[in-house]
């Protein structure tokens, strides 16, 4: 499985916090994180993974180079970080996982531990979704068949039409990942590029066969407001 890790954005709204360093070094307890995001990884026997980055991106790379030396990372710098959204990050991951089966992380989200083992352990190809808590009406949504699987992906869903808010993690089996890595390439040709990644798979969901994954009530949280840190903050207490 190769792993990726989206780590280029730049943390705007987390400001003076984020002014010298990316917003996945700011500390949560007693670990930043991304360093909650490798160690949990490391802990499932996944020791090689690459990381997208973009703003501070020297700052991030020394950092994760000295408190692991022994975990295989490449890093893949994204110039265009201030101008494009995650969809440019994905792609830029493309060489790196050929046609293996991927893992996709935000680098934004804090977790418990549980719950990458929860991504790793699904057995079919999934986004994770969040079923169990209330549903913001700007989140990014999924809705479903009468079959599981996922029909659309995107903000504009209504909440009632919608079965969970997407948390930021995916699972793509390797008979897929060429195809996805094809259908962002057609977004970004013609100059959609403000979006995050799942996005350009809307109109072919039909051939991919995507699940939601439920996270089962393992707490987790999207931060980019100083309110989201304070609930990662109380994720990490308890």
């Amino acid at each position: 499985m190769k792993v990726i890790i989206l780590a280029a954005g730049m943390g705007s709204r987390l400001k003076p916090l984020t002014n010298h360093m990316p917003k996945t070094m700011i500390t949560v307890g007693n670990q930043t994180m991304i360093e909650n995001i490798i160690q949990g990884l490391v802990d499932l026997q996944l020791s090689v993974m690459a990381i997208i980055t973009g703003y501070q991106h020297e700052v991030l790379e020394r950092f994760l180079r000295r408190r692991f030396p022994k975990v295989r990372l490449q890093f893949i710098y994204n110039d265009q970080y201030s101008v494009k959204d995650n969809i440019y990050s994905f792609s830029l991951a493309e060489e790196y996982v050929g046609n293996e089966e991927m893992l996709c992380i935000c680098s934004d989200i804090y977790c418990e531990p549980k719950l990458l083992l929860r991504a790793v352990q699904a057995p079919f190809d999934i986004l994770m979704v969040d079923d169990k808590k209330e549903i913001p009406s700007g989140a990014m949504k999924v809705s479903v068949d009468r079959n599981g699987f996922i029909t659309k992906i995107s903000k504009k869903l209504m909440v009632e039409e919608s079965m969970g808010e997407i948390v930021g993690i995916s699972k793509i089996s390797a008979s897929n990942t060429a195809f996805i890595f094809e259908r962002v390439a057609t977004f970004l040709d013609r100059g959609i590029v403000n979006v995050w990644w799942p996005y350009a798979i809307n109109d072919v969901l039909d051939q991919i066969k995507l699940r939601p994954w439920s996270t089962d009530g393992i707490g987790w949280v999207n931060v980019n407001t100083f309110d989201d840190l304070n609930e990662a903050m109380n994720i990490a207490i308890y």
